[in-house]
């Protein structure tokens, strides 16, 4: 009860987070896997992008779903960085970047992300501002040779 006296007025501290990345990064992005997604038409409104990018997605787990059940995808919530491009990527030092090129792997992760954050029992859900559909996500790497992966930095 105590904790709750102090809730009327703002806070006086401030918490900023400030993350230094190190080691190797594995970068996910469905440009890497060369799949054509649809929805890229920006004239269309975003809810029906949506519609139709979810409608691929779920023909594609349907045609995959054996190579999705057989693939180890990662247990644990991780925090993925997001870079806007290449350039973005190239320009965090002390790290080394992999690609992932492995189309399967991509949609197993790009589709389980709610923000920046990968949730492993997160059903696959894809929108047209899903983190990888423009842009770059890396996640560190644990052991990043049992899967397809192209050496980048």
């Amino acid at each position: 009860m105590n904790a709750y006296h102090n809730m009327s007025c703002p806070p006086r501290s401030r918490v900023q987070k400030c993350v230094t990345l190190v080691g190797a990064q594995v970068c996910f992005s469905f440009r890497y896997i060369g799949l054509e997604m649809p929805g890229f038409d920006s004239s269309m409104p975003d809810a029906l992008r949506d519609s139709i990018i979810q409608a691929w997605l779920n023909t594609y787990v349907i045609h995959h779903q054996a190579e999705l059940d057989a693939l180890e995808c990662p247990k644990g919530y991780m925090i993925g960085n997001v870079y806007e491009n290449e350039a973005a990527v190239e320009k965090a030092q002390n790290v080394y970047h992999f690609r992932c090129t492995d189309p399967i792997l991509t949609i197993a992760v790009l589709s389980r992300m709610s923000g920046n954050i990968y949730i492993p029992q997160r059903l696959p859900h894809l929108t047209c501002h899903s983190h990888g559909y423009n842009n770059i996500v890396s996640f560190p790497a644990k052991d990043v040779a049992q899967y397809k992966m192209e050496y980048v930095i």
